[in-house]
């Protein structure tokens, strides 16, 4: 195992045959290989979710408004499309496909028009100015630039503050972000492991124990939280698929999460290579029946 972030260095390794499988190429790369016989691909849906945070801090990130009118404004499709092809697909529920419950339908889709009649009725027509935390690697640069330009069209200034993940993470683990653009990936094969993330904020203190994504965001909704917490006690499978169904419909109308995408993991392998198989999770990959002819 060998640890290379950057793309280039691994596509370059495995051209050379110093390795025999890269497992974090670019989009135009993955194309690159796609064509060439001398590879093959091994894809796997991931249990991981890309969104957008917003932190209730923010005055006017506060506004019910203002939420709305960023999902209404955010070009999902696009960015599915053009930005992270192979990579990532279009997803706007906390639950990502495979979760039971999951929805799979999309409420939202670029509306300039419904997005600045939404920040006018918040007093904002004319807009205000913010901040958005980002990795600083692809496709993270290149969709938080998709998203400045997005909120750009109703009168939002989005200042980009790239940098190495730990610096992203721990920004907002200290609840210091206005917006961030972030990946969550559950971990378990349960809905309980993204619902209370998501929903539950049971003390929104400083010192509080359990820091939650809804807790990092300064936002607290004790009726969702109480549901969350009900959910996960629900005994009858399909009450308890219903409840979940329902979280997620009402976080995408109240939340300070606009969820984008969901992450689809590709491997390249060397001919002769074969065996690799991707979970859904990131302790669930198989490599014990990998062989190399």
């Amino acid at each position: 195992m060998l640890h290379r972030p950057d793309s280039s260095a691994q596509l370059l390794a495995l051209q050379k045959g110093d390795v025999d499988i890269a497992r974090n190429l670019s989009p135009e790369q993955i194309k690159t290989i796609e064509a060439n016989g001398d590879y093959s691909l091994v894809k796997g849906t991931k249990a991981s979710v890309l969104y957008l945070a917003m932190n209730q801090n923010h005055p006017n990130l506060s506004k019910p408004q203002v939420r709305q009118a960023i999902k209404w404004a955010l070009d999902y499709k696009s960015i599915a499309t053009n930005i992270t092809p192979n990579i990532f697909v279009e997803q706007q529920a906390f639950l990502p496909k495979g979760l039971p419950g999951s929805l799979t339908d999309k409420p939202f889709s670029k509306n300039v028009e419904k997005a600045k009649a939404l920040m006018k009725e918040a007093g904002l027509e004319n807009g205000f100015e913010v901040t958005l935390d980002t990795q600083n690697v692809s496709p993270y640069a290149d969709i938080a630039q998709a998203l400045q330009a997005n909120l750009a069209a109703i009168g939002i200034k989005v200042n980009l503050l790239p940098a190495e993940f730990r610096q992203v993470i721990t920004k907002t683990r200290a609840r210091k972000h206005e917006l961030a653009l972030l990946r969550w990936g559950s971990d378990y094969m349960d809905p309980n492991s993204n619902a209370q993330t998501f929903c539950e904020n049971v003390d929104n203190g400083e010192d509080a124990k359990d820091r939650t994504l809804a807790w990092r965001s300064s936002w607290q909704n004790k009726e969702l939280t109480d549901r969350a917490i009900a959910a996960v006690r629900e005994q009858d499978a399909d009450k308890r698929v219903r409840a979940y169904e329902r979280l997620q419909g009402d976080l995408q109308e109240v939340g300070p999460f606009a969820v984008l995408l969901q992450q689809v993991e590709i491997a390249a392998l060397r001919k002769g290579v074969t065996g690799l198989e991707i979970g859904p999770l990131s302790d669930s990959t198989r490599y014990v029946d990998i062989s190399k002819a």
